[in-house]
């Protein structure tokens, strides 16, 4: 029989991952943040809350066009992802607003409609 004791075995369960990641971020280990991230995505490429804290922390290094293929990848596994939604149209990406109407459309946000605050992201989502 093998013994494995020395072996390390590490986890696939994303969620580890990013757990892991939102500690490394809040003691301003940003690098092994990004790091954690990303392994949680290789595990779970179609993790929406993996991709999307990948995104909020390269918007907040001023990476915005990587942020924004984690959002628009959220988009596409999940197109009525409110987050990603929303910060595509902060970010003013027009590329990808037919994404963020998509799935505005598939998903209202009815808190926001009752404040014209979809629309205002529209316009924000749609300027040059």
């Amino acid at each position: 029989m093998t013994d494995l004791s020395a072996i390390r075995i590490l986890p696939t369960d994303p969620e580890h991952y990013i757990g892991l990641g939102r500690e490394q971020e809040a003691r301003g280990d940003i690098d092994d943040a990004i790091d954690s991230y990303r392994t949680a995505i290789f595990h779970a490429p179609r993790s929406v809350p993996a991709l999307t804290a990948l995104g909020d922390l390269l918007v907040r290094l001023g990476q915005n066009d990587a942020a924004v293929r984690c959002y628009r990848l959220a988009l596409l596994v999940d197109p009525t992802c409110r987050t990603a939604a929303r910060n595509v149209a902060q970010l003013k990406t027009s590329g990808e607003v037919s994404l963020y109407r998509l799935g505005l459309a598939l998903h209202p946000m009815p808190e926001m409609v009752s404040l014209g605050t979809a629309r205002v992201m529209d316009d924000a989502a749609l300027a040059d």
